[in-house]
């Protein structure tokens, strides 16, 4: 048997990924492989020092679900909740990794000057405000989020005090209709 490269590295290519136990259906089969090629991606740019946006050192679940082919809210906390905790396991990492490979950059052996002290500073401060923003956003999704359940509870609660007023209501009206019928049958008697 003749054995080519070509066909090694389609071997290669074609192993599946080794998925976690909560990994069940073909959408959270998606998902996660897109996870962790994105994974991959940016711990690749992390260690070779590229100047990466707070957005892309992240996994975003909104951005994974439309590489997918799938609808944002396919990726909720309500319905993908261990991939979600995954995402946000694998952000930590890669937090703590971009960290480490910045305080890698700064210990090169020379001090920095400076105008590149200004610059980092600078650099960081935006950075800050990023994470800010970013911190904002996710507590005011989170009290909207809250906002929004407590209505829902305020209308499901109010469409089941209508159901049982509209039941006692067809109650009365078969019982009208039945005392009509008796005078009708009465007054023709």
């Amino acid at each position: 048997m003749v054995v080519r490269l070509a066909d090694l590295k389609k071997q290669k290519a074609q192993t599946p990924i080794i998925a976690p136990t909560w990994v069940t259906s073909p959408t959270t089969r998606a998902l996660y492989e897109a996870c962790m090629t994105v994974f991959d991606q940016i711990r690749s740019d992390i260690t070779s020092h590229k100047q990466l946006d707070i957005n892309e050192r992240r996994i975003i679940p909104r951005r994974l679900a439309l590489r997918c082919g799938l609808s944002p809210s396919t990726v909720t906390p309500r319905r993908q909740l261990p991939l979600i905790e995954f995402i946000n396991q694998l952000n930590i990492e890669l937090g703590d990794l971009h960290v480490s490979s910045i305080a890698q950059k700064a210990k090169s052996g020379r001090t920095l000057t400076k105008k590149e002290l200004e610059i980092e500073n600078r650099e960081l401060r935006a950075e800050l405000k990023r994470l800010e923003n970013v911190k904002l956003s996710s507590a005011a999704e989170l009290m909207i989020n809250s906002l929004v359940m407590d209505e829902c509870k305020q209308h499901i609660t109010t469409i089941t005090k209508l159901r049982e007023e509209i039941q006692q209501l067809h109650k009365v009206i078969s019982g009208q209709a039945e005392l009509n019928r008796k005078y009708i049958d009465e007054s023709h008697s």
